[in-house]
């Protein structure tokens, strides 16, 4: 058998970032999309280790030059399968940058790697690349000729433009709430529109440059328009590199829709808006993107094709200021777990559930079940909360609402169960809540 391992997307793929859990922050992965420049030695390493076994060789599959990176690491597995992964890179920075110290190069190229662990508003060696990357160009001009070269510096200043922007944002929106609590609806919209600085608008301008020298260069095609592009999810990184990261536009997009309302209904509005997320102490949310599987308290219970993220942060018709980043992920399998505690003894609860799935009428067998009694069997989405559906979610999305009685809790603790045999589940947040 031979082996054809994906080396080149991200996500909606068969090897996404971190693989085996297909936790790449949304942040990124809204920016960067399926088709970036990529680097992933070190995972696909532990990809290369796990299935070599089982095949004589590989052809890897490529969509062009932002996987080289991968796809040198890999040959060199495949001839020396017990190759350090940084001697592959010292080898590939002799052979393709041979003016330039190799170590280095190596350093700097496991750090774009290591760009993409965590929430890249808590990831301070995103910089750190930055500045490396930035270091080799200034010591060795002529580096930027080299379409390699330039590609991973391009990276390196689309990680820190996410970076940058993202914490710009946070902490706007973290002062706009404030005033929105307030009922000054007028300051949260001036401090979110003002929502920029110098640093952003020179990443921004620098990633604009090398996207431009890497078509000459190479011919490297990151946007549709100018640098002819198939679309936007084949490595257009100039198409995504602007959208929402944070829930910036998302306010904003609430703010313009309480500038029709009287005077109190908006700021109630608002109000509701900025808590959409809150929950009392005895209550539980749960986002796919904001708080991943690590939090549920059991594993999932998948096939051998593992988990698959349906990533919607990063399509341009979806991710358009009316999607909360709350719903940018959306776990797609034939059954949802999870394990929570800290409810009260003596109480009803109601268990909601957010979907982005199409209505199909021939679904007749969901099945949801709290530590192991079936507490909803029957079609697709059952009995919708129209209030929330209306108010908070945008097209494609809908939340269902299932009765949780008291007598189905174990000193607090509930094991929830959400299974569909044929179509599965597309979910992408839910909440338990105490019943009105």
């Amino acid at each position: 058998i031979r082996f054809y391992p994906d080396i080149t997307h991200n996500v909606r793929c068969e090897y996404p970032v971190h693989f085996d859990r297909d936790d790449w922050h949304y942040a990124l992965a809204a920016g960067l999309s399926r088709e970036c420049t990529n680097p992933r030695p070190c995972e696909y390493r532990e990809i290369h280790r796990l299935t070599r076994r089982y095949v004589v060789g590989s052809v890897s599959y490529s969509e062009g030059i932002t996987d080289d990176v991968n796809k040198c690491v890999w040959s060199d597995m495949d001839f020396f399968p017990d190759v350090d992964v940084r001697d592959s890179l010292e080898d590939y920075s002799r052979l393709y940058f041979p003016s330039l110290p190799a170590s280095e190069v190596a350093d700097r190229i496991l750090g774009l790697e290591l760009n993409w662990q965590t929430d890249p508003a808590e990831n301070p060696g995103i910089d750190d690349n930055l500045k490396g990357w930035e270091s080799l160009s200034e010591r060795y001009p002529d580096a930027v000729k080299l379409w390699r070269f330039n590609q991973c510096l391009f990276r390196a200043k689309c990680d820190a433009y996410l970076r940058h922007k993202r914490i710009i944002e946070l902490r706007a929106i973290k002062e706009a709430k404030r005033e929105i609590l307030a009922g000054r609806l007028a300051s949260a919209k001036n401090i979110l529109e003002n929502a920029e600085d110098g640093r952003e608008k020179a990443l921004r301008a620098d990633i604009e440059r090398i996207a431009g020298e890497l078509f000459e260069q190479i011919g490297l095609q990151t946007d549709v328009e100018r640098y002819c592009a198939n679309s936007w999810e084949r490595g257009a990184v100039l198409e995504t590199i602007d959208l929402p990261n944070t829930d910036r536009a998302w306010l904003m997009g609430r703010l313009k829709n309480a500038e029709s309302m009287p005077d109190d209904e908006a700021k109630k509005y608002m109000i509701r808006s900025v808590r959409r997320n809150e929950v009392e102490s005895d209550e539980y949310y749960f986002s796919v993107a904001e708080h991943g599987f690590g939090v549920l308290g059991c594993e999932q219970v998948v096939g051998p094709e593992g988990i698959y993220m349906n990533f919607q942060g990063d399509r341009p018709d979806v991710n358009n200021g009316s999607l909360p980043t709350c719903l940018f992920k959306v776990y797609d399998n034939q059954s949802f777990r999870c394990k929570l505690g800290g409810f009260r003894y003596d109480t009803d609860y109601e268990l909601k559930v957010t979907y982005h799935q199409k209505k199909d009428e021939s679904i007749d067998d969901l099945t949801i079940k709290a530590n192991g009694a079936i507490v909803y069997k029957g079609g697709q989405f059952g009995e919708e909360d129209e209030e929330f559906n209306r108010e908070m979610l945008p097209d494609g999305f809908v939340c269902a609402v299932y009765q949780l009685p008291k007598d189905v809790f174990v000193n607090g603790c509930v094991e929830i169960e959400i299974f569909e045999e044929h179509a599965g589940v597309m979910i992408s947040e839910l909440r338990i809540v105490k019943k009105k």
